[in-house]
């Protein structure tokens, strides 16, 4: 790999290489490229990764997020939750980000799996957020 590619590489490589250091990380997990890559790169340098998922029972991001978790070999810490919970956990977001809703939205998942990220002593996270932005990932890119 050389060139543009391979910085490109490099600077993902280092990025998750230096939040890693040893320590027990989490990450939030989709099944999906970005976060893929992150649980891959994680694994190679972090003591313990776990994986984190949060959704509703047979979304079809939740049973991605676990048939790629068991194909990486790495415990995935599946959080499912009701309807009424996720009603409840936007009140709570909206308290926080106010005016924005994008925020709020984005915000639930991760409130809830850093939550128990703590409860498990887990003090490090990594997201691939940005990364669909940034590589053209969504469905509205190619159709633009």
């Amino acid at each position: 790999m050389t060139g543009k590619y391979a910085e490109l590489k490099d600077a993902i490589v280092e990025a998750v290489d230096g939040q890693c250091r040893g320590e027990r990380i989490g990450i939030m997990f989709s099944g999906g490229l970005d976060s893929s890559l992150i649980a891959h790169l994680a694994k190679r340098r972090a003591k313990e990764v776990t994986l984190f998922t949060v959704g509703m029972k047979g979304a079809p991001d939740v049973e991605c997020a676990k048939r790629v978790a068991r194909e990486l070999g790495m415990k995935l810490e599946l959080i499912l939750l009701s309807e009424g919970e996720i009603v409840g956990l936007y009140d709570e977001a909206m308290r926080i980000y106010a005016d924005e809703f994008l925020k709020v939205e984005l915000s639930v998942p991760v409130l809830i799996a850093c939550r128990r990220a703590g409860q498990m002593g887990i003090t490090i996270m990594l997201f691939g957020a940005g990364a669909e932005e940034l590589f053209g990932g969504y469905r509205r890119h190619w159709e633009a």
